[in-house]
């Protein structure tokens, strides 16, 4: 964010935002204030994310004397419709009896004080402009995020979804698997029952036969007549 700022606006910055209960500060900042001040003894750069209230003031106080120093040649007017500190000065040394040394150290002085309060006045207003789309930007991402979480939530509730009628359909599926052996096993026992009966038919045949009709038997019937023989204990 210090790229995109004056020195001037940046200094507004810090004095606004080490007012701040957390006064948090990027490194770059940090370190061009620094900078600024004229890498005064005390402070070194840093790294990260800094926490400053008084040492950051300190900085600004030593900035802005710096950069920027009160001087007649290049004060502006202390307000519209104001005189200007310069005629002001002129119109003090007119006067009889009045030492124009003495009045111009006051008249700088009071200029000095009026120009600076401008120009933090200027500082704060651009402090509280980035601090302002600092807001903004945190309320964009405010509402990406939540739109993120409510996808998410919608994509979770999906899934759910899904794996419910897959759990569904798999329950249905066993069922009807357990539904077909249980029809197979039924079958098959109803098979084994018709084999056993008809078994016991065709003994039934072969016994008649043996004894009415032997010369009518086939030697597959008389084999298998005797085959199925037990002999009594």
């Amino acid at each position: 964010m210090s790229a995109a700022m004056t020195d001037i606006e940046l200094i507004g910055y810090c004095e606004i935002h080490c007012t701040t209960e957390r006064a948090l500060f990027a490194a770059e900042n940090v370190n061009r204030m620094i900078e600024l001040a004229g890498n005064p003894p005390g402070f070194k750069r840093q790294s990260g994310w800094v926490s400053a209230h008084e040492e950051m003031q300190e900085l600004c106080d030593l900035a802005r004397a710096r950069i920027a120093p009160p001087t007649a040649a290049i004060a502006p007017p202390v307000a519209a419709g104001s005189v200007n500190a310069l005629q002001r000065f002129a119109e003090c040394t007119s006067l009889p009896g009045v030492v124009p040394d003495r009045v111009g150290e006051y008249v700088l002085r009071y200029e000095a004080i009026t120009w600076g309060a401008q120009q933090r006045h200027e500082g704060f207003q651009e402090g509280v402009r980035q601090l302002q789309y600092e807001r903004d930007n945190l309320q964009v991402l405010a509402i990406q995020r939540r739109e993120r979480a409510e996808k998410a939530e919608a994509r979770v509730k999906d899934l759910e979804a899904e794996d419910l009628a897959m759990h569904r359909k798999l329950a249905s599926e066993t069922l009807r698997a357990d539904q077909g052996w249980a029809r197979y096993e039924a079958a098959n026992r109803a098979k084994n029952d018709l084999e056993r009966e008809r078994g016991s038919k065709q003994a039934i045949i072969d016994r008649l036969m043996l004894e009415y009709c032997p010369d009518e038997m086939t030697a597959e019937q008389v084999k298998e007549w005797g085959e199925h023989q037990v002999r009594a204990e």
